[in-house]
């Protein structure tokens, strides 16, 4: 039995998993734990998650004593909500062979019904938990990050620092990341003095991740400054200050660095070259673009997005031939790939054409989003089309998208420059009941009234 076991740990540990399986169920006595153990972390780290549970479902049922490595195991094999239910009954049973958990099953629950997005139940069960170590700690914390509960993250930190824990390096990537996606400045330096006066600036993911919260900051002299005094630069250094000057109209740097990190032997990756072509955008430099392109397509970095993308940016640079060119050569166009294409023409002044590809888009069968019902309105608009803007209202409608922010603003505009006031006046209403600031009441108005004096003078 002992052999047996220690083989089926074995293949399992080489993640051999048909070898560790043959083993098993080979295995005439099979009520020994470690070999259920065995089996089920295999499946379980090899992310055959129905396979795993299978597992302990069998093991409950042999009768075969389970232990805190059984219950780890098929917790990590809930791996996303279509397991929540599963993962409940995990709990139960836990609870039932013992109602004190011990700190490694907690954390195991913990991570479970984050990656369910069931924060409550995670902070219930950490806040039971008598004795927390840093895992406990980490996982809540990065738990509400990944949640996108952003300001519960920064709360939770202080309860960190209050409870005079060490903050370690993967704390600080977590609170990073989240006054980052806030914005909020004075935090990111805070977090970054404090790494710096603990030595912790030099990690690389730590470094990586200041980089990128200055950049959400709209700081990008910071993260320049972050990236020069790093020792070391992975390929996720390189595309997260590109991406940063890019993302913050700082194009000429972004292309700058691009170079840089070719010199220096870096791999350039698709998540790369979509920065550059957002800054070949923005500076809307029709060589540069094709000199990106052509890179791109010599290294085989090919991907949807990148192809979507290069549609977008010929369209910027003012060259309807070659987005057009890039978009019917795409095999498999998405949503984004259509709206690239109706951007194009209405930024080059083609409404009429925009509309054209519009209904294209509908006739094979792709649907389109907020952003690409919000640009076609804005092509009716341009036309003063009344009876296509309906249309499309019409089609709003009966999908059922959500009139606010920037769709009710569009129907406001198409049907104010098509000179229908009175249902411009109606979704304008609607947008200021949305909306409370004043500053958005008195554009309103404001555009309300230019319209009229328009209408005024055309005489309509």
């Amino acid at each position: 039995m002992h052999v047996a076991n220690s083989l089926v740990a074995m293949y399992a540990k080489c993640r051999d998993i048909i070898g560790a399986r043959t083993l098993f169920d080979g295995m005439k006595e099979r009520n020994d734990v470690v070999s259920w153990n065995s089996i089920i972390s295999a499946y379980s780290m090899d992310r055959r998650c129905m396979e795993a549970l299978k597992l302990f479902s069998e093991m409950q049922k042999s009768g075969a004593v389970m232990n805190t490595y059984t219950f780890v195991a098929a917790l990590q094999a809930c791996e996303n909500s279509s397991f929540k239910k599963l993962g409940i009954e995990i709990h139960a049973a836990i609870l039932k062979s013992s109602p004190v958990l011990d700190v490694y099953v907690a954390n195991a629950l913990v991570a479970m019904y984050v990656r369910f997005g069931k924060m409550s139940d995670a902070a219930r069960i950490f806040e039971k938990l008598d004795e927390k170590d840093y895992v406990s700690w980490n996982s809540m914390l990065a738990g509400y990050i990944q949640n996108g509960l952003y300001n519960e993250a920064l709360q939770f930190f202080c309860g960190m620092q209050d409870a005079n824990l060490n903050i370690d390096e993967v704390s600080l990537v977590s609170i990073l990341a989240a006054s980052g996606r806030l914005g909020y400045l004075l935090n990111g330096k805070e977090i970054h003095a404090y790494a710096m006066k603990n030595g912790l600036d030099s990690n690389l993911k730590v470094g990586n991740t200041l980089i990128d919260m200055y950049s959400k900051c709209c700081c990008v002299a910071y993260a320049g400054l972050v990236f020069d005094k790093m020792l070391n630069k992975d390929r996720i250094s390189w595309t997260t200050v590109i991406a940063a000057c890019a993302q913050n109209n700082c194009h000429v740097e972004a292309l700058k660095l691009l170079r840089e990190g070719q010199i220096e032997g870096m791999e350039v990756d698709s998540m790369m070259i979509g920065s550059t072509l957002l800054a070949c955008s923005g500076l809307k430099r029709l060589s540069h673009a094709k000199e990106v392109h052509g890179y791109a397509l010599k290294r085989g970095l090919y991907d949807l997005m990148l192809q979507n993308m290069i549609v977008d940016v010929y369209g910027e640079c003012g060259n309807i031939n070659y987005a057009t060119r890039m978009f019917e050569s795409i095999n498999c166009k998405d949503v984004v790939s259509w709206t690239s294409m109706i951007s194009c023409y209405l930024h080059n002044g083609n409404a009429n054409e925009a509309l054209d590809i519009f209904s294209l888009m509908i006739e094979t069968g792709v649907e389109p989003d907020s952003i690409s019902l919000v640009s076609i309105l804005s092509a009716a608009a341009s036309l003063s089309a009344l009876t296509k803007g309906k249309e499309i209202h019409g089609f709003i409608y009966r999908k059922g998208f959500m009139l606010e922010g920037s769709m009710v603003s569009s129907l406001v505009d198409m049907y104010a420059r098509c000179g229908n006031l009175e249902n411009a006046n109606k979704f304008g209403s609607h947008r200021i009941l949305l909306d409370s600031h004043e500053f958005t009441n008195d554009l309103y108005w404001a555009t309300m009234r230019y319209y009229q004096i328009i209408m005024l003078r055309k005489g309509w």
